[in-house]
């Protein structure tokens, strides 16, 4: 986590990379972190001070039941709207991972996002 003071106006920025695999323990544990996000970000609204969160955040789903799509609406619930109004920021190239070689289960990824408060 990484705050900046500035005269114009604070602002806090956290980097992150969440558990990567797509076994239940390990999406679990992505959960678990996103809420805490969702919570840290909630506390510096609290303080009117914009938070942004970037990383990968391993959308990948779970090669079964969930798409990688599916994950990323699963963690727009968990960490957007109130108490933290984070929203997830649009991006201009949908795929950050190319998958990995001649596996349907894993392909094009969108692992990556940023996600901010909305001042």
């Amino acid at each position: 986590l990484v705050r900046v003071f500035s005269s114009t106006g604070d602002l806090a920025f956290l980097a992150v990379h969440t558990k990567s695999r797509s076994d239940e323990e390990s999406q679990s544990i992505r959960k678990a972190v996103l809420r805490d996000i969702a919570v840290l970000a909630g506390e510096f609204r609290g303080k009117d001070i914009p938070f942004i969160v970037a990383g990968d955040m391993n959308t990948m789903g779970n090669g079964l039941d969930m798409t990688g799509l599916d994950e990323i609406r699963e963690m727009e619930s968990i960490m957007c709207g109130h108490p933290s109004d984070l929203a997830l920021v649009a991006k201009d190239h949908i795929h950050t991972w190319k998958g990995i070689d001649d596996d349907a289960k894993w392909g094009v990824c969108d692992l990556d996002h940023v996600i901010d408060s909305r001042d």
